[in-house]
Formats: structure tokens, sequence, C-alpha cells
């Protein structure tokens, strides 16, 4: 590796290693989740499992053409042999930051009437949106049975409280084999019926509220915290195969001071 690939490959196992350990703490809806336990019907996590299985069905499967038509596929990618790390970073985070801010308002409006399962497609077809201009800014496409369990394993591993801060994911691992093009040995159908668990677990409490009118505006809230954490882990996930690529094509990437044109 060059220096500079080299040293954001330390920054990014940095702040990996952070967001791992701050997954081991439970945000305010879990926490709500662990008081309110008796509370809400056995039955409503099996029916948020079902309502995102079947989301991820419909998007993955016939619902990308739409998602495709709210950005442009070829000015998302980098562009040039020395691509400038800082301004890709930046033009990121901009997208993620407007994504996040539409399915806040999207979650809240929907929980003001009270409607708490019907923003399900809505919004994981927002999160996707999200991952997938992520992958392309960074050179990856999203549209192979690959990229797509790819994508799954970032989504489970956001959600998915950490047994310990170190040491590789199976998103790391999905990565490795698909940029060597080793075939992949996860169950496509199985990915997504365990990451449509995990967000059903992530976001239960919040889609019970959300059923309620009014007070389920806080479902725009649960959506924020939601794509934030799955936003984060996907940048860090496709950056550090966007720089093992340069290594292995023995680029050397542009820093530049704050990424202007």
């Amino acid at each position: 590796m060059t220096d500079s690939i080299e040293t954001q490959m330390l920054e990014l196992v940095w702040k990996e290693a952070k967001l791992r350990k701050s997954r081991k703490k439970k945000d305010f809806f879990a926490s709500l989740g662990d008081k309110v336990e008796g509370i809400i019907p056995p039955r409503l996590i099996r029916v948020l499992e079902e309502a995102f299985f079947g989301a991820f069905q419909f998007v993955f499967y016939q619902g990308a053409g739409v998602i495709e038509l709210t950005f442009a596929k070829k000015k998302l990618r980098p562009g040039g042999t020395q691509p400038d790390l800082a301004r890709m970073e930046r033009r990121v985070k901009t997208g993620a930051f407007a994504n996040t801010a539409l399915v806040t308002i999207e979650g809240g409006g929907l929980g003001l009437i009270g409607w708490g399962l019907p923003d399900i497609p809505l919004f994981l077809a927002m999160l996707l949106k999200n991952t997938y201009e992520i992958a392309l800014r960074h050179g990856f496409s999203y549209e192979s049975k690959g990229e797509r369990i790819f994508i799954l394993t970032i989504l489970g591993a956001a959600l998915t409280p950490a047994e310990s801060p170190e040491g590789p994911d199976q998103a790391d691992d999905v990565a490795e084999r698909l940029d060597m093009g080793l075939a992949l040995y996860e169950n496509e159908t199985e990915t997504m019926r365990q990451t449509s668990q995990a967000l059903a677990r992530a976001m239960l409490v919040s889609k019970f509220i959300q059923g309620y009118p009014v007070v389920g505006v806080a479902g725009g809230w649960a959506n924020n915290v939601v794509m934030r954490k799955v936003s984060d882990y996907a940048v860090i996930k496709y950056r550090k195969r966007f720089l093992r690529r340069l290594c292995r094509q023995g680029a050397a990437p542009v820093i530049s001071e704050n990424g202007d044109e």
C-alpha cells in the first residue's frame, strides 16, 4: 500500500472499531423496548419481519428501476485515475444527509396519522437508495446477487449489537471474496431473512408507536437513527473496498485539503 492509502485504511479501522463499540450501547428505542416488552404483542415482531422481508423482495427484484429514477448513476461514479478522497467524502456526506432528512420527514409524517407498517416499504426503499448511492460514489455496482448479499450483510451488521468491537465481520469476508472473483456461499434469501429480523428488532418499538396518531411522529426519529447507523457503516465498508481496489491497480488517490472542485 502507498502511505496515503495505508493512512486512510488505519483511520477506517479506527472508525469501525468505534462504531462497533457504540453498537454495544442501546439507543433510546432499544432501551424503551426492554421496558415495554410485555406490552407489545408478540406477533408484532413476526409481522414486522415479514413486512421487511416482503419489502426487500419487492425493492430488490421489482423496485430497483424506480429507485434509479431518483439519481444519475453516471454522475455519482468517481472519475479519473486519481480520485480526490476529500471531495468524494464530502459528496457522500451531502447525499447521506439529504436522504436521512427525507426518511425523518417521511416517517414523522406517516406517524402523525398513525401509519406504521405502511412506512416500511418507503423507508426500506430510502435505506437502499442511500446505500446504492454510497456504492456508486465508490465505484461499485449494486445490481448483482453478490452485491445484494454484501448490502444485506452491511445492514445486518450495522443494526446487530456487537459482541466485540474487534475483528472482521461477515461484510468484510463477503467483500473480499467478491473483489477476488470467488463464489459466495451465502444464500441470498436466507441473508435477506436474517437482515429483516435485524431491522424488525431494531425498529420494533418505533413501529409500534408509529401506529398511533400524533405520538407516532416519533417514528421519524427512529428512521433517522437507523439510517445514520447503516449509512456510517456502509461508508466504511465501501471505502475499504475502494482503497483496496486502488492498491491492486497501483493507483494513488489525491487527498486535497477540502475537496473543492
